[in-house]
């Protein structure tokens, strides 16, 4: 998209600078000569205005990626949140449960992954591919061919690099909700603490995600630093949101497991 608008404010430029030139004479007299006639000042006109034009442009879209980016960051803290309330640790099974900020902590695996899949779209080109970006691009592999069409590039070449990216730029973390005089009260939990919730608990989860500015010039405006990433390194601007659920707790009163074999 970049390169179409970029080229065809270069097309216009140099449809004018065709116009423009005919009509420009110099004048013989002075030492330097001096310009004589108005035909060149469009000429002189694009010339001034292409960078603007095509500044202005770029800075458009990468504020246009930036709100989707936004969106998305939005969507990634709900995924997790939800990740949590629905794979709950073993020991909820009576109602309640335990929040670890521990990557060893099924919970927090869940959280971390569902938020990295949610930032995938618009993340970067990361390095390697991972267990999570291969198992999603041989899924949607797999998808397309039992449709009868085969692959598109984009599934070999982007799903697993952007996956990569968005595991190794993505954090989250839990929060303690508790009310006080002054009303709810949001304690991040710090690694390696636990907090043990109960029924109806309100799980808060926060993400915190290294938005990868892609469009040239214009992402350093938005930039915070930049980082590595495949082929070299780019800019990035931290973004976060933070989303709470209510943990329902498990029924004791599950009915048995079936006890007939089945076969895949």
């Amino acid at each position: 998209v970049t390169l179409a608008v970029g080229g065809g404010v270069l097309a216009i430029a140099l449809r004018g600078l065709a116009r423009g030139s005919g009509g420009v004479m110099l004048d013989p007299r002075g030492a330097w000569g001096r310009w004589r006639g108005d035909s060149g000042t469009a000429t002189l006109e694009f010339v001034l205005v292409l960078p603007v034009a095509l500044g202005a442009v770029l800075i458009v879209l990468q504020s246009m990626l930036a709100l989707s980016g936004n969106l998305f960051i939005h969507y990634a803290a709900y995924a997790a949140a939800r990740a949590v309330v629905v794979q709950a640790p073993t020991e909820a099974r009576g109602g309640g449960g335990v929040l670890r900020m521990d990557e060893g902590d099924a919970s927090y695996a869940s959280a971390l992954r569902a938020s990295a899949l949610a930032m995938a779209p618009v993340s970067g080109p990361g390095a390697g591919g991972g267990n999570a970006g291969e198992s999603l691009a041989d899924a949607a592999a797999t998808l397309f061919s039992a449709a009868g069409q085969s692959a598109p590039r984009w599934v070999e070449t982007k799903v697993a690099s952007r996956v990569a990216y968005a595991t190794a730029h993505t954090r989250v973390r839990f929060f303690r909700v508790e009310e006080s005089e002054s009303g709810v009260v949001y304690e991040p939990l710090t690694p390696g603490e636990s907090w043990a919730m109960g029924p109806k608990s309100p799980v808060t989860v926060e993400v915190i995600h290294d938005l990868h500015l892609s469009i040239p010039f214009a992402g350093q405006l938005f930039s915070e630093g930049s980082h590595a990433v495949s082929g070299g390194s780019a800019p990035y601007t931290r973004i976060g949101a933070r989303c709470t659920l209510t943990l329902e707790g498990y029924d004791v009163n599950l009915p048995e497991a079936p006890g007939i074999e089945r076969s895949p």
